[in-house]
């Protein structure tokens, strides 16, 4: 994944490529807002990293333009402020800023910044062989019936033996998708914790595809015997 950072303080390109390369990012930096620009729409970067004081332009005008172009209207730009400027914090969320880091650039609220705006891998990317494409077609039919991913959806929320198990396959995926990176940002049970929070927004559909798989397995026993 790929970061651009638009800043000139060297101090900070040091900081961030260290930093970034080191969780496993791509990191292309550039010294002012106009080859900012440029190098965001010929690159396309996952997320931005912009000084407060860009050269050559505003930072407003700077996220406005980068938002105008339809490929980047939602990628994050994290603003990186000395403590002893004086900004709006509202106002820049209002045009386009996603978050702010403080410069002397702390690594660890870098790294935490990062990986929290990165987009996250879209579960539907990844290959997932359909539960249901073997069944016969009731059978079929039975697995991709809206009330049954009701009572799927249902069993999920007030069983917590079937949530626990449900929680530690995402967590061991997250671990194999992104390792290095998790790592580098923060540590495991903050991860589990953050997962657990996120999880029913982020990745219904894995936990369905979980439970259809058991409904398979369970169905495949049934027959056997």
């Amino acid at each position: 994944m790929e970061v651009l950072l638009v800043d000139d303080d060297l101090e900070a390109q040091s900081i961030v490529n260290t930093t970034l390369r080191n969780a496993g990012f791509n990191v292309i930096a550039v010294n002012d807002g106009l080859s900012g620009l440029d190098a965001a729409m010929s690159e396309k970067p996952e997320l931005i990293l912009a000084d407060f004081r860009l050269l050559g332009i505003d930072i407003v005008d700077f996220v406005r333009r980068v938002r105008d172009k339809a490929y980047l209207a939602e990628t994050p730009i994290i603003l990186l402020v000395r403590r002893e400027e004086n900004y709006d914090s509202l106002f820049m969320q209002s045009v386009g800023i996603s978050a702010i880091v403080n410069k002397p650039i702390d690594p660890t609220a870098l790294s935490s910044e990062v990986t929290k705006h990165m987009p996250i891998v879209q579960t539907s990317a990844l290959p997932v062989d359909s539960p249901a494409e073997d069944l016969p077609p009731e059978k079929a039919s039975q697995v991709e019936d809206p009330e049954v991913t009701r009572k799927i959806i249902s069993a999920l929320q007030t069983d917590d033996l079937l949530k626990k198990n449900i929680l530690e396959v995402i967590e061991r995926i997250s671990w194999e998708v992104l390792p290095e990176v998790l790592e580098a940002a923060l540590p495991k049970e903050t991860i589990k914790t953050l997962v657990e929070s996120v999880v029913w927004e982020t990745v219904p559909a894995l936990a369905e595809i979980e439970i259809k798989k058991e409904i398979k397995r369970l169905q495949s026993e049934s027959t056997e015997v």
